[in-house]
């Protein structure tokens, strides 16, 4: 990629509202999205929507990898003042430890078919919309 694309790419503009919506049969492409967003969104992301519809079976131990990076991932993006969260089409999620990292969050959607809340949510004070 030439340099000029890579600044548009990666500029913080570009990175305020981030919807990806895909199918995979491939976990790879979800811990490369998240690595990614660890890279180059921290700070800039206000909205984030990602679904993800992986069409392979998981076992049980890829599954809570992709919820773990996803994770990460969350929290990395919540250093700039992300507002709105929706993650939807996971097979499972935890809503734990990246919430204390996002003050600024005033709503969250998250669709999952397992959900598990593992800490505390007393850091969501802007919350305005909550959809599980």
């Amino acid at each position: 990629m030439c340099r000029r694309w890579h600044r548009v790419v990666h500029s913080p503009q570009l990175l305020r509202e981030i919807r990806l919506y895909f199918n995979s049969r491939v976990p790879a492409r979800l811990r490369s999205l998240c690595e990614w967003l660890q890279r180059r969104a921290s700070g800039h992301v206000q909205l984030l929507d990602i679904g993800v519809w992986l069409l392979e079976e998981q076992s049980p131990a890829q599954a809570a990898e992709a919820a773990a990076r996803l994770d990460a991932a969350v929290a990395a993006c919540g250093g700039g003042g992300l507002a709105q969260l929706s993650l939807t089409g996971l097979s499972q999620f935890s809503l734990g430890s990246w919430a204390t990292c996002l003050p600024n969050l005033r709503s969250l959607t998250l669709d999952s078919q397992r959900l598990e809340v593992s800490g505390t949510l007393q850091n969501l004070s802007r919350l305005e919309k909550l959809s599980l």
